[in-house]
């Protein structure tokens, strides 16, 4: 199964490249499309992301008497899974969706060679089509997470076998978002695709979306460095107790976590473009392409120059004693004479020729 989005962009993304490799080539897409990527990506993530981290905010303000008194949450759970709390968790869910097919829009958009024409509405047209593949994917992740939990009613084992499943899971869940963006028609071809490219290069993938992770992680604490010392100056988080949060909110703490919200899911960008750059390298080392478009380019110049499309050995149909040489430059000796023809005896002196004898820039 072949993707049917080419690779025309500057950067190729079915390219053999090691783990480091793959976040380079991730950090640099971003720096060169920053500005049409980070525009076109937040006027369609910003609205929603605002949104839900502005729910997050309502929920801790509606739940203050609950989280003044954990002793009213162990007495009564299910009290603080409440409108707010459902309102927030379904807007976090489809934040996460809608940013993963913008980002997958965009990919394929710059694959397709658009890359200096992608406008907002240019990536909406492309979103909105994935928005549904991607959020039944996303509910196929958590359904298969809550069925495996199961195994924790297993004391101890039961908890490490599946901490160790989801490990295992990880690198195949992630390039299967890939493949349903770039492949596949159906959740069910994406995964077992996903499968295949990931069987044998594990590791790879694995270290690959980890090193993404850690980067990830790293930007995210500074984001959250330099907005707690913004709630520091705004007098939001002086003295900060979490049994006492939701009454110390205040209209700039809101104002606060909605910008730390949507430039938390900039940051995102590392770990979902990253995804692409592994199933790329993946499918490539599996179908081989890059070699078949190299000798297209390569034919194409050949082309060009006037020559027939086999020709591409040149003379190599030309016997070597009947091929024009260039004289040689200036101050340099001249060629010694061609070797004698097949059969014919050859001297002593040239016998000691090649690369022992120095015949191949032996004056170097």
């Amino acid at each position: 199964m072949l993707d049917p989005f080419p690779d025309d962009g500057a950067i190729r993304f079915r390219k053999h490249r090691d783990v480091g490799s793959v976040l380079n080539a991730t950090l640099v897409f971003i720096r060169q499309n920053a500005r049409e990527l980070l525009t076109s990506y937040l006027a369609i993530v910003a609205p929603i992301a605002a949104a839900s981290a502005l729910a997050s905010v309502l929920f801790l303000s509606r739940s203050g008497d609950l989280l003044s008194d954990p002793q009213a949450i162990l007495n009564d759970p299910g009290a603080i899974f409440g409108p707010s709390y459902l309102i927030s968790v379904v807007l976090g869910v489809l934040t996460t969706v809608v940013a993963q097919a913008a980002a997958g829009g965009y990919v394929r958009l710059y694959r397709r060679g658009e890359a200096g024409a992608i406008t907002p509405s240019v990536l909406w047209d492309e979103t909105r089509d994935l928005i549904l593949p991607l959020l039944g994917l996303t509910l196929a992740v958590f359904a298969g997470i809550v069925v495996t939990a199961l195994v924790n009613i297993v004391p101890c084992l039961g908890s490490l076998a599946w901490v160790a499943f989801l490990v295992w899971v990880f690198p195949t869940v992630s390039v299967t978002v890939a493949v349903r963006v770039l492949e596949a028609p159906s959740l069910r071809q994406a995964w077992d695709r996903a499968r295949v490219l990931v069987k044998g290069s594990w590791g790879f993938a694995a270290g690959a979306l980890l090193l993404a992770g850690v980067v990830l992680v790293l930007f995210s604490v500074a984001v959250g460095v330099v907005t707690g010392l913004a709630g520091v100056l705004l007098g939001a988080g002086a003295g900060f107790d979490p049994f006492d949060a939701p009454t110390q909110i205040t209209t700039g703490m809101a104002v606060l976590q909605t910008v730390t919200g949507v430039l938390s899911y900039a940051i995102y960008l590392i770990a979902f473009l990253a995804v692409y750059f592994v199933h790329g390298r993946l499918a490539e080392d599996l179908d081989g392409t890059s070699l078949g478009d190299d000798l297209d380019v390569l034919e194409a110049e050949v082309l060009g120059s006037g020559r027939e499309p086999g020709a591409l050995s040149f003379d190599a149909d030309r016997p070597a004693s009947t091929r024009p040489l260039d004289p040689p430059p200036a101050g340099l000796p001249p060629r010694p004479p061609a070797p004698p023809a097949d059969g014919d005896e050859r001297p002593d002196d040239e016998a000691r020729g090649g690369f022992r004898g120095g015949g191949f820039g032996s004056a170097a």
